[in-house]
């Protein structure tokens, strides 16, 4: 049951980024999408759209999904490990803050 609903949040994500964004799973049951070329306002606005429409989406076997996004913006001094530390730190944010939202770091 977990793989298909993985399968169709991944499905989801993918319907819903720019053709210039990458998707992939990290750990679990978490997903980055690295979008390049974007601003602070555009990548809250992509993200709020992409919890709603998981949100809305009927998956078959269980509830509503929910998600917690934590969006980052790089920076100049930022490397890879950083950025994957950054954006952790946010979706953990999210986390605590209830759920469900989207917390900008």
């Amino acid at each position: 049951m977990q793989d298909k609903v993985l399968i169709k949040v991944a499905q989801v994500l993918k319907n819903n980024i720019r053709s210039t964004d990458i998707i992939f799973r990290w750990e679990g049951e978490e997903f980055i999408v690295l979008s390049l070329k974007i601003d602070i306002d555009n990548i809250n606005m992509l993200c709020e759209h992409i919890r709603h429409t998981i949100e809305q989406t009927a998956f078959d076997t269980i509830d509503p999904i929910i998600l917690s996004i934590g969006a980052i913006i790089s920076t100049d001094i930022d490397n890879v490990s950083s950025i994957i530390k950054r954006a952790d730190d946010a979706l953990y944010l999210a986390k605590n803050e209830g759920r469900n939202c989207v917390t900008p770091l």
